[in-house]
């Protein structure tokens, strides 16, 4: 986002680290894997599955191929969070993390 962005660059940033982790943890941990562990009735199993189909709307454009597998990893990660505390505060903190210090590694290269 250039410098020049201003109100838009906020809301970008805001986005990225605040609104995308919270609908992507409701969606992908609170619904998507917890009906998966329904019907498989295998919490892991549920935690591979999600984390696959969470690393799909990551790939694109924007996206380098080599960044896929520390997405998936990370889907993995809040996945087992979310299995062993049943709290889905923790993936989205986990989530609001990984793309604050993204978002923040940008403006350092940029």
């Amino acid at each position: 986002v250039a410098p020049e962005s201003g109100a838009w660059r906020w809301a970008i940033i805001a986005g990225a680290v605040v609104l995308t982790p919270v609908f992507e943890e409701l969606l992908f941990r609170g619904l998507l894997q917890s009906a998966v562990v329904s019907i498989v009735r295998n919490r892991w199993i549920a935690v591979l599955i999600a984390s696959a189909l969470f690393v799909g709307p990551h790939i694109g454009p924007a996206i380098q191929p080599h960044v896929l597998p520390a997405i998936g990893g990370l889907g993995i990660a809040m996945g087992v969070a979310y299995e062993r505390t049943g709290k889905i505060s923790i993936p989205i903190a986990m989530h609001a993390m990984y793309n604050g210090i993204n978002v923040g590694v940008s403006f350092l290269i940029a």
